[in-house]
């Protein structure tokens, strides 16, 4: 079967919207209006079309306000992509979140990961403040000269420079400042690509008019920025999800089709496994603010189907 045809239905599974926002129907139809072909598709194509063995730098970490905790959306995503990336193209992966939350990406890492891709993995954190932010920003690129970007589940600035989220409440001072590598890839021509559920997250700027139309607080927040949540913040390539660990999937299931391995895709299990991992480092749920196995308040046992059915489907 043709892979447009994949990539439409990874596109259904990844927006069902098993956590009931209501807003991804808009959001997709946004992101798919400036894509010329299904989201999961185009996004494995940029990956596949990188270079062997170049580095790569994939970003996540969403605080919350409840004790500045990591929530369990972006660091499982990120690992499923650094694992697909390591393999397919053999690259060196940088995995970057706030420094508080670097234990949750090592924990998911142990789990997850094969023997050659913990070699070329390394774990970033990047500066909260905005002036070190920005001298961090020019050494990474200027070291690595990553020829990827990827942020999952990254919470973005809006247009007053502040960090939310979805409920309106301002989370800037646990949040890294990573827009700014944003900024800089983009003028040096590196390739940046983003995963979002909400609309606070960097690269849901390429969709701003969706999100003030659609998503709640996106206008005006809870804070006294009164500047609402909706991130400013564009990437190249924007892949809209329910939850961002369900994208990150999508474009591993579509990797592994590319390169003729769809039993490399990780398994249900797998995923309960790596879920146990984030919560025993501190995760918590970024629905409930508790430590409970969930995404998004949608539980192991069905995210664990999510996936399993994505294997199916491109086996």
């Amino acid at each position: 079967m043709e892979l447009e045809y994949f990539g439409e239905e990874l596109d259904k599974l990844i927006t069902l919207d098993l956590p009931k926002r209501g807003v991804i129907p808009f959001l997709y139809k946004a992101a798919r209006k400036i894509s010329d072909e299904p989201l999961t598709l185009k996004a494995a194509k940029i990956i596949q079309g990188l270079p062997e063995k170049s580095n790569v730098i994939i970003v996540t970490g969403f605080p919350q306000t409840y004790k500045a905790l990591q929530e369990t959306d972006g660091p499982l995503g990120a690992i499923a992509l650094a694992r697909v990336i390591g393999e397919f193209k053999a690259s060196k992966i940088f995995l970057m979140i706030e420094e508080r939350a670097i234990k949750v990406m090592e924990n998911c890492a142990k789990v997850l990961l094969t023997e050659t891709t913990k070699s070329n993995l390394s774990f970033l954190s990047f500066p909260l403040d905005e002036d070190k932010a920005r001298e961090r920003a020019i050494e990474i690129i200027s070291e690595l000269n990553p020829s990827l970007i990827l942020a999952i589940e990254k919470v973005g600035k809006n247009l007053k420079g502040k960090y939310h989220s979805m409920k309106g409440m301002d989370v800037s001072k646990y949040a890294s400042k990573v827009d700014i590598l944003f900024e800089m890839a983009k003028e040096k021509g590196i390739t940046t690509l983003g995963i979002g559920d909400g609309g606070n997250e960097v690269g849901m700027g390429n969709i701003y008019d969706a999100i003030l139309e659609h998503v709640p607080n996106a206008k005006r927040c809870s804070c006294e920025c009164e500047g609402g949540i909706a991130c400013v913040t564009k990437c190249d390539f924007l892949l809209v999800s329910s939850i961002s660990n369900w994208g990150a999937y999508g474009i591993e299931a579509m990797l592994c089709l590319l390169n003729h391995e769809p039993e490399f895709m990780h398994d249900g299990l797998m995923e309960d496994k790596v879920l146990e991992a984030s919560i025993e480092a501190g995760a918590i749920d970024g629905f409930t603010h508790k430590a409970i196995k969930a995404v998004d308040g949608v539980d192991s046992k069905t995210n664990g189907n999510m996936v399993e059915i994505m294997k199916a489907l491109i086996g």
